[in-house]
Order: structure tokens, then sequence, then C-alpha cells
């Protein structure tokens, strides 16, 4: 299977490198003074924001923005979009003469421009940055080569055809996903956190084993990123970004929710369930990677230069968790990430269920999967650096945002979350029953534990039904609990006479039968603790997570405490009854009683959990 894919590819790369023109610059064009710009992917989750730095660079003189052929006119989806993102769109109105709009056809020759149009672009850009690619997962590479492929190598014949002295410098935004497989020498970062991963170097590499096999759109960046290398002996100048994870603006929240991050978390906080193990995650803010894709546009040390755009900080998952636990999303419920891929399956209709596969290799081969090197990309652009990883806060914006655009779409549950991610009742059963909550079964056990200690706690002489020794001697049946025995007052240790039990030789004195009494106070402080875990429990199952933390501390304490109250009781009563059997009178008979089974079985399901 892998030799058919490499022997596609190496075939399509062949077919598209063939017949370049050189570059053949005309005297008569002189360099420009301003940086004349080419942008495909204008309406794009980076590409619009490159847009606007663009327009507010005063070394950019114009900006021609190719869009694809839609049933709105370009300006408008380009205002939709800067509006999207929380830009202000005006700019577009206050740059007339410096921006020029045009609707091209990427699969046909010159774009599918008239030749004037043509004319005008190739005898005036001086770089072409092409953003603009589909963003499928779950599709074979040919699926890419009408629009995609074909549309590289018009562009890179439109910057062969210039006439001016230096060729245009194309811009190709490619993938970590045409690397992501790499195993070869590892880069050493100078600052970062590797976290066991190689690191791919910011290089060409002719290698098609990097590539994973099953995924067109990594494949399809690939194999530009070849034809790209093989028109460099024609003229051409490139740049090419491998562009790792992006999420959301760092300034406002915004995060497309079309993007495979957020329809996981859309499904997150419709679902209410939420992965606790998984892999750390390279995001990087898609504002700060067009300012950072931009510096690379720009720099021009060599005809071919290799940058990344990729955070060098890894963001823990627990980031998201920690987010997730402190805003109004709850009752969530913290599980397995194969639990949650299970609910996703519920609705095979569900375009995110299409992605069930690549979630599912993207978070089990996370450990084996290469990171993009940086080195060099952040001498250029210092800002991919940044202040390290994502905070909770950060994604507590993106979360907040996610919340606002659910709470205000005509979209269903389901649609939400790109379409019918709801669990079916069979496994919302299995769910809040069986496994989805932590809080849930320590809960249920201290709730129990609790009811039997308040048991234990009411025992004789307030019921007479719970006691610890029960003794029956010349006619007389007396029960022994925790605050006194039948017939006396309560209180917190107490002593009796021996000679109600028909015990008239014993070495026993008050002060060591009201110290061992004494000691029966456990019982209602296990019983409070339970109680206490209780409270805990609760809020952690409505709350936060941090409830069912404390909840499983205190239940720790009240299991402990039972044990040892229980112990006490095995020897207090085990000797009491031995004496009162061997000494007693004729007759007597000592037994013990339910409390201290009782307090046994508390003790069971206070350990029951932790």
């Amino acid at each position: 299977m892998a030799n058919e894919l490499h022997r596609r590819m190496a075939d399509m790369i062949q077919r598209y490198s063939t017949n370049f023109i050189p570059h053949i610059s005309d005297s008569r064009y002189l360099d420009s003074d301003y940086y004349n710009v080419a942008l495909t992917g204008s309406t794009g989750n980076v590409g619009c924001i490159m847009l606007q730095i663009l327009l507010q660079d005063p070394k950019v003189g114009t900006v021609y923005v190719l869009n694809r052929r839609n049933g709105l006119p370009a300006k408008e989806r380009v205002t939709q979009a800067f509006q999207e993102k929380g830009l202000d769109s005006t700019i577009l109105d206050t740059s007339p003469t410096r921006l020029l709009y045009l609707e091209i056809d990427f699969s046909k020759k010159h774009l599918g421009l008239n030749d004037a149009e043509y004319t005008n672009l190739r005898n005036n850009v001086t770089h072409i940055i092409h953003s603009a690619w589909e963003l499928r997962f779950n599709v074979d590479l040919e699926y890419f080569e009408p629009m995609h492929i074909a549309g590289v190598r018009n562009l890179i014949d439109l910057a062969l055809s210039s006439p001016h002295r230096r060729c245009p410098r194309l811009v190709f935004l490619s993938s970590l996903a045409a690397a992501i497989e790499y195993r070869g020498p590892s880069d050493v970062p100078v600052i970062g956190k590797t976290i066991g991963q190689i690191l791919v170097p910011e290089r060409p590499i002719d290698d098609f084993s990097m590539v994973i096999q099953d995924q067109g759109y990594g494949q399809s960046k690939y194999v530009c990123e070849r034809m790209i290398v093989n028109a460099i002996q024609f003229g051409l100048r490139a740049t090419v970004c491998r562009v790792g994870q992006l999420c959301g603006m760092s300034t406002n929240g915004q995060w497309s929710k079309h993007e495979y991050s957020t329809i996981l978390l859309r499904a997150i906080l419709t679902m209410r369930i939420c992965p606790n193990d998984m892999p750390s995650f390279r995001w990087l803010p898609c504002d700060i990677a067009a300012s950072a894709l931009l510096k690379q546009t720009f720099a021009d040390f060599e005809d071919l230069q290799y940058f990344s755009v990729e955070s060098p900080y890894p963001t823990p998952w627990s980031h998201v968790c920690e987010a997730l636990e402190t805003l109004p999303v709850q009752p969530l419920y913290f599980v397995p990430y194969t639990t949650l891929l299970e609910a996703l399956k519920t609705n095979s209709k569900s375009p995110v269920t299409s992605l069930l596969m690549f979630y599912k290799q993207r978070i089990e081969n996370f450990k084996t999967s290469a990171a993009l090197g940086w080195n060099r990309s952040i001498e250029v652009a210092p800002e991919l650096a940044g202040n390290g990883c994502l905070t909770a806060e950060n994604f507590r914006s993106y979360i907040r945002y996610q919340q606002k655009q659910l709470a205000t779409t005509t979209e269903s549950l389901g649609d939400a979350a790109m379409g019918g991610v709801i669990p079916s009742s069979a496994f919302q059963y299995q769910l809040y029953n069986d496994m989805a909550s932590p809080a849930a079964p320590g809960l249920f056990f201290a709730f129990a534990a609790m009811v039997l200690l308040i048991f234990v706690s009411v025992s004789v002489p307030t019921w007479n039904a719970i006691y610890f020794l029960r003794v029956f001697t010349e006619g007389h049946d007396i029960r022994f609990g925790i605050f006194g025995f039948t017939g006396s007052g309560r209180s917190v240790g107490y002593t009796f006479d021996p000679s109600i039990v028909g015990l008239s030789n014993t070495n026993l004195n008050n002060t060591v039968i009201r110290g061992l009494t004494s000691a029966l106070i456990l019982h209602p402080i296990g019983a409070a603790l339970a109680a206490l875990a209780v409270l805990f429990g609760l809020c952690g199952a409505a709350y936060s997570r941090v409830g069912t933390i404390f909840m499983t501390l205190t239940t720790t304490i009240a299991a402990l405490v039972t044990l040892v109250a229980f112990i006490i009781d095995m020897v207090l009563w085990g000797i009491a009854r031995e004496r009162i059997r061997h000494d007693g009178p004729a007759g007597t008979t000592a037994t013990l009683g339910n409390a201290n089974w009782l307090t046994l079985a508390a003790r069971n399901r206070n350990a029951g959990y932790y």
C-alpha cells in the first residue's frame, strides 16, 4: 500500500514539474520600491489577518486579493471574514487604491483571468502568498489535484513569467501533515521543549515516508513542496512555511468553528463530557501565526527558504480541563478519550464522526509524531516563542467565545458541534450511571457510609435497636451504645457498675471504663467526615472537579477514622463479652450487637472509592 501511494505521489510530482519556462527578466521593468503582494485565502483563518497587516504596512504598495469565484462578491466575503474575526473592516474601504480584488479559478491557465488582468498581475507582483487550501483530512491525494495541486503549478508559472529582474517570491503555506512521520535526524532546539518529539529540520526533505499514508491533505502539501523545489532551478524564488497546529485569536478568543480542534471543543461543550487523558498540543494563536508568516515572507536570504510556524512550547491538556472547570459548563464529566469517541459514534451522519479516525490517530500517535523545528524561524519571527504555552486563561477566552456562539445560534444541539453529536439514550445511561463522572461512585459510597454511621451514633440509650453489646443476666436486658447503656444518661465517656452485668470480681476501675468508652466518639466523627465528603461530592458533580478531589481526601480520612473505631469496638466489646461469659453468674449471656457490623460496613463504603 505504501509503495503504491509513493508511486502515485512521485507520478504527480513528475507531471506537474515538467515544461517549466525559465524566468527571463526584461530590462524595461524596474524593481519596485514597494512590496506588491498577491494573496490567496484572504477569507481564511490566517489569510484575513495577513491582509489586515499588509494594509497597515507602509512598505506594501498594492495587495492583489485572489479569491476563488463564489456566489458573493469577493469584497463582501472578505468583509465578512474581518467581522467574524473582530478585525476592523473599515480598513478595506480606506485603502481602495491599494486593494485589488481578482476572482480566479486555480485549475485554469492564467488562473482563469483575462489577458489584461493577468498581465497587470504578472508585471507588478513581487510576492505571491498562497494560503488557500481546503482543510479536509479524510479524502485521498487525487481529490486535491484539480484545484489545489494544479493551482500551485499555475502560481509557479505566474511567478516565472514575471518580467522583473528578480523573480517574485512564491510563499507556500505547507503543513506539519506533510512531515509528521519524519524519522530522520532531529533539530536541536535553542529554546522550547521537545517532550521527546523529533523536530523536522527547516529544509526540503525528499522522503515519501514522512507523510501519513491515509491522509490526502498532507500528501498534497508534500507534492507541492517537491514541485516548488523542482522549479527553483528555473529561476523561481520560494519560501515554504510548514504550519503546525493553530488556534484562535490571542486577543478576543475568536476561533473558527470549522477547525478540528473547535469541532471537538464544541462537542465537549454540548455533550458535557471532556476527555481527561489527551496529549499536549503545540497550539499557536492564528494572529501570531499571521505576523510570523509575513516576516518569513519578506525575509530574503536564499532562493529557497524553509520556515516553521508552530509553538516551541506544547500546551498541556490540563490547561483546557482547568479552564472548563472554572466556567459555567457544569455538570461536566471527565472521562477517558475513548469514551468521548464512543459517544461521537452514535450519529453516523454527523460531520464530526468523519473525523473520529483522525482524532484517534492524532491522540494515540502523538508521542511518535514529529514536531516542526523552529530555530531559524524564531530568529526571523521571535513572536513564535511568545510567552510560552497557552494558559488556562487563554482557553477560558476561547471557551467563552464558543459558548456565546452556541447560545446565539439557531442550530440544534448536535448541529452546534458540527452536527448530531448527541449520544444515544443507552449511551447516556451508561455514561451517567457507570463511568462518566468520577464524583458519582464516590458520592454514593460517602452517602452510604454517612447513613450507617449516623445509625451507629444514635445507638443506645437513644435508639434501643442499635447497640454494641447486649447482656442478659438475672432477668435484666442491658445494651451498650456510644453515649451510654440501657437506663443511663447520655455522655461522652461513661462508667457503669460491673455488678449490673453480673461481675463482682473485676480489676477494671471507673477511669479505665470511661477512657475506653470515650473513644467511641470516633463513630460520630466518622459520620461528620462522611457528611462533609458528601457535600464535596455534590460540588464535584454539579460545579467543579475540585470538589471531587476534596471528596476523595475527606473520604480517605473518614475511612481511616472508621477503621480505628471498628478496631476499638472489637477490642473493647470483645473483651467485655468474654469476661462476662467467663465470670458472670450462671445463665448470663453476652453477644456483640449490630452497631459493630454497621461500623464495619461504613468503613467498607468509605474505602470503596478511594
